[in-house]
């Protein structure tokens, strides 16, 4: 008969708790939009190293996804969005610590000069008939 083979053993990788990053200002000029996020208390003291970001287009879509984390003493702080509202150029957006004033800046860059007012596209729900109540 085979015999069993042990699993690599050791510590299972941790998986730390994730919060939603949903406080965040938002500023939206001709050619990018900026989102600023406070670093304070579980983010207070984040460096560049400890933030990741991705920024990109699903093959076969026409929506552009953002997704930032950043790594904080105790928890794993995101910001996604599946569905940005406008097109971005995924190259040249980019993420910035600004020690001195405890703030992420993250810059998406759009494609085209248009307004977005938002930073994640409406979604729309299929329409669906009510039932016999």
């Amino acid at each position: 008969p085979p015999l069993p083979i042990a699993l690599a053993s050791g510590a299972a990788a941790v998986t730390r708790p994730v919060a939603d990053i949903s406080a965040f200002s938002f500023l939206e000029e001709d050619d990018v939009i900026k989102l600023y996020i406070a670093l304070e208390g579980d983010l207070e003291d984040v460096t560049e190293a400890q933030v990741e970001a991705r920024f990109e287009r699903p093959q076969y879509s026409d929506d552009f996804v953002m997704e930032v984390t950043v790594h904080g003493k105790l928890r794993d702080h995101r910001l996604k969005a599946d569905k940005l509202a406008g097109p971005i150029d995924c190259e040249k957006c980019k993420t910035r610590v600004l020690l001195k004033k405890k703030k992420l800046i993250v810059t998406l860059t759009k494609l085209h000069p248009v307004n977005w007012g938002q930073l994640r596209a409406n979604v729309c729900l299929p329409y669906r008939r009510g039932g016999a109540n």
